[in-house]
Order: C-alpha cells, then structure tokens, then sequence
C-alpha cells in the first residue's frame, strides 16, 4: 500500500494524504477494481522514478503558470509594496523545462510543444548550465525557465522590435529556426514551480539569480540566444510614471509589473500588465515613402523606403508609420500595389475623452 502512495504522490496525484488530482485518481482507482494483472510490482513501480527518469526534463500536467491582470498606471500603488517593472515583449511564452545533462524541453504556456524552438532551447540550457550561479542551483533540483521568445531587429543603437508574426511562424514550425532569441524572466526549480501552494523564494531572489547567470552567459558565450531583460526596482510612482512615458515614446508592447512575493502558478494581481494600446482594422488607403536610414544586413544605409500608410479613422486622415521591419519598408516601396487597398491591424493608444467632450 505505501508503495502505491508512493506512487501516486510522485505522480502528482496525492499531496499531503489529499487527492488534488480527482479525475487521475479515479482512472488510477478504476484499473485497481478491475483487477488488472500487469506486474505492478514494486521494483516496477521503484523503477518508473529511477535516478536517469528523475533528472529528466518533465513537464508537468496540466500545466499551470502565473499570469497577470491588465491595470492602468494609476491603478497601481508602488508605495504598497516593493514592485519590480520590465519591458512587456510581443513575443511568445515559453516555459524552459531543464533537467540533467543539460536536457531541456520548451513548451507554450498551455503546455505544447513548441518544435522550432529547439535548437533555441538547446543553447539557452547549455550556456546557462555552463554559468556557476545556474550550475549552483541546477545540481540540487530539476529547473524551470520561464520567458519570452521572440524574432528582432536591432538597430544597432542598443535598441529593438519585435516581429510577432515571424516569431509565431519560427516557433511553431517543425523547422528549427535559428531566428529565435529568448528573453528569461523567471527562474524556478522544479519543487518550486509544481508546488509552490507550500512557498518559494521572492522574486528579487529568483530574479537575481537568473540576472547573474545570463550575465556570466553574455560575456563568455557571445553566441548565445539569451537576451536580458532588466527588472527595474520601483520605489516612487514617478518613476512608473516616467518608465511608462518611456514605454509610449520607444513603441514598446507595454509594461509589466511583478510584486516582490513567493511564486504563484495562477492569475493573480501580483503581476500587472500595462498596455493602454488598443488594436483595429483597418483599410490601407495610400502610402508614403521618402529617402530613410535602415539597417540592412547589419549595416546602416539610405534607401528609398515606405515611412507610413495612410488610414481612415472616425473620417479622418491618420498616419501610421511605425511597425513595419526594414525589409518591409523597401519591399512596399517597390510594391505599393501590395499594401493599397489591403486591410492591416493598427495597434494605437487608447483614447481619452477631454474635459470639453472631445477624443484626445
């Protein structure tokens, strides 16, 4: 009997004498009433979480990550707690899962499989696992990375964009991409991330932590598709006022917020999300082009290329020139006939209603 408790804990049935899988307990009860004769020996069952099987990269089902809430700037009272902000990226959501010998596996946050992540995956585990403070904390449990794939343009200035279409294509494509960088915000192990009801660390230490690993991967794997992401302390509302005012001015997707709290593997307030960009269709009426300094293949150069399209919103005449790759710019400018006439999303700030009625 103990043996089958046994069991049934590490699969992630039972906890603490509790059933917290109720439909796997029954199925697991259902075999057992039928009288089922398949070997169910304990060396069978001892053998199923062998040392090799427990340093295996295992995702867990279902799977259950943290999410966030959407808030506004005002909404959110820094001064309550110690809050850490960071660059909302417009990329996918990917989940590390990394276990010994450097095994890993990526999936999406519903728990599929992402294949043209692999060899992404691949090199993030290798170059963390190479770095002390990861290698430090990776000999004592299985470990999660949690983060953001992306495709970007740099420009060369320290700055980027993100090309969400070409990262949804590259990560779900049974194709390795070699476009794919990772953006890791979040850094578990693996007790931590499958039960975290009975506490983890803050995440100021988590956080730390990673920041010092892929520091240590920056500077002596240059190759490696790690990207940081800064997680910048709060400690007035006027700096989440001027960070947010930052955001608007660089394009960036948004803000996200994270309280300085033990991990929680569910929606919940103690991550924010500030996005006050609405999306729209809308019909492209007529181009613009001019003479633009663009990074080609690295380089900077002066090209004739699209600046913004032209739309129709509310019957006025609005320009759009942000959004759009290099490659876009100089491929629509030789093609207008392409974009005219098309119908394109346009992401804009949300609008506001001014005290004499009208839309700002």
């Amino acid at each position: 009997m103990s043996t089958i408790v046994h069991f049934l804990e590490r699969a992630g049935v039972v906890r603490d004498g509790r059933v917290i899988e109720p439909e796997l307990y029954a199925v697991f009860s259902r075999c057992l009433e039928r009288n089922l004769k398949c070997g169910l020996s304990h060396h069978t069952l001892s053998a199923l979480w062998s040392d090799a099987q427990e340093k295996r990269p295992t995702v867990p089902y279902p799977l259950k990550v943290a999410l966030g809430v959407s808030a506004r700037v005002e909404e959110v009272n820094v001064a309550s707690a110690r809050w850490y902000a960071s660059r909302k990226l417009d990329g996918i959501r990917c989940l590390i899962f990394v276990g010994g010998d450097d095994a890993a596996v990526a999936v999406s946050r519903t728990g599929r499989q992402l294949a043209g992540a692999a060899g992404v995956t691949r090199s993030v585990a290798g170059d963390l696992c190479a770095s002390p403070p990861f290698a430090a904390l990776a000999s004592r449990d299985r470990l999660v990375i949690d983060g953001e794939l992306c495709v970007i343009e740099e420009h060369g200035d320290g700055t980027f964009m993100e090309d969400y279409n070409a990262t949804a294509s590259a990560a779900k494509s049974k194709r390795v991409s070699d476009d794919l960088v990772y953006f890791p915000f979040d850094l578990l192990t693996y007790t931590e991330f499958c039960d975290w009801m009975h506490g983890t660390r803050l995440f100021s230490e988590r956080a730390a932590v990673l920041d010092k690993a892929v520091a240590w991967c920056l500077e002596h794997r240059p190759d490696t598709p790690l990207r940081r992401l800064p997680q910048q302390r709060l400690r007035s509302a006027g700096e989440l006022v001027s960070l947010h005012a930052h955001a608007l001015e660089q394009g960036w997707e948004g803000l996200m917020l994270r309280r300085d709290e033990p991990y929680e593997a569910r929606r919940s307030s103690a991550i924010r999300k500030i996005k006050e960009w609405q999306d729209a269709e809308y019909v492209v009426q007529d181009i613009e082009c001019r003479t633009m300094s663009l990074m080609v293949d690295g380089v900077i150069v002066e090209e004739h290329a699209l600046s913004n399209i032209i739309i129709s919103h509310k019957g006025n005449r609005v320009s759009v020139g942000s959004g759009f790759t290099s490659a876009q710019r100089l491929h629509y400018a030789a093609h207008p006939d392409q974009l005219i006439g098309r119908m394109v999303t346009v992401t804009y700030f949300e609008e506001s209603t001014s005290q004499l009625g009208g839309h700002l």
